[in-house]
């Protein structure tokens, strides 16, 4: 058996060399906080846009259908960066204190340990970041539920028809519960409720329609016990609110249609 193999010539490989580890400063939580967001971006980063977004501040990412963020302060980051989804936490994987650095010829330095250096190229400097100030937190209603409970809830609904691609899931909020709604043309009608803390959820059923994936994305990636759903009018966009108020988490998930009354 033969095999031949594409080869780089040793002169056009790039030479980046050591960095010095002093210019480095311990970033404990960046770690979790990429992971927390990097469901939410580009599947394929080919922008800035398509990244996860490190500011200084926060960490986030967007596809434009789904959004997250969790705050970060990492003073010593003298720019913010943008990293293609999925490097970040591969080279933090099993790291809690990484050290990371600034920009050097248009890589981000990290460390993820005393003995690893590691260059991430970035995607630019033209990221949307000020959508995470203008996009809407205030809604009408809101309502809290158990984290575990909620990814149970979705999973188990949707479970019996896996080989649809295309599944959409209803949820109903309102009368004091959520109820979830899935309908598959080859398994027929399935549904599921959980009711709502005392005192929430006490109005007529408003339904919205949702990928079930990005809402177990979005629900499981909070750390929190109980997680917290932010929907109704106004609300100028076509988003639900969801946070974890343990740790600053914010996430948007894109609803497929409009917002429907029920009874």
């Amino acid at each position: 058996m033969k095999a031949s193999l594409n080869s780089l010539p040793v002169a056009t490989y790039p030479d980046w060399g050591i960095f010095d580890p002093d210019n480095l400063s311990s970033t404990p939580g960046l770690s979790n906080a990429v992971k927390s967001v990097e469901w939410a971006s580009a599947s394929t980063a080919v922008a800035a846009h398509d990244g996860v977004h490190i500011s200084g501040e926060f960490v986030m990412a967007t596809d434009r259908y789904r959004m997250a963020i969790i705050p970060l302060e990492i003073p010593h980051l003298l720019e913010p960066v943008t990293v293609p989804p999925g490097t970040l936490s591969g080279v933090l994987k099993d790291t809690t204190t990484p050290k990371v650095g600034n920009l050097e010829n248009n890589t981000l330095l990290v460390m993820p340990d005393e003995w690893t250096q590691v260059r991430v190229a970035v995607l630019g400097s033209d990221y949307p970041s000020a959508i995470a100030k203008r996009i809407p937190r205030e809604y009408d209603e809101s309502i809290n539920i158990d984290r575990e409970e909620f990814v149970s809830f979705v999973n188990h609904t949707v479970s019996l028809d896996p080989t649809n691609r295309t599944q959409m899931i209803s949820l109903f909020f309102g009368r004091g519960e959520v109820a979830a709604f899935y309908r598959s043309e080859e398994y027929g009608d399935f549904g599921n409720v959980i009711a709502c803390k005392e005192g929430e959820g006490d109005h007529k059923r408003v339904e919205y329609k949702f990928n079930p994936k990005y809402l177990v994305e979005a629900v499981g990636s909070c750390k929190g016990k109980t997680v917290n759903f932010n929907y109704g009018a106004p609300d100028p966009s076509n988003f639900i609110y969801i946070t974890d108020k343990s740790t600053g988490y914010e996430t948007w998930v894109g609803r497929i249609t409009s917002p429907s009354k029920a009874s």
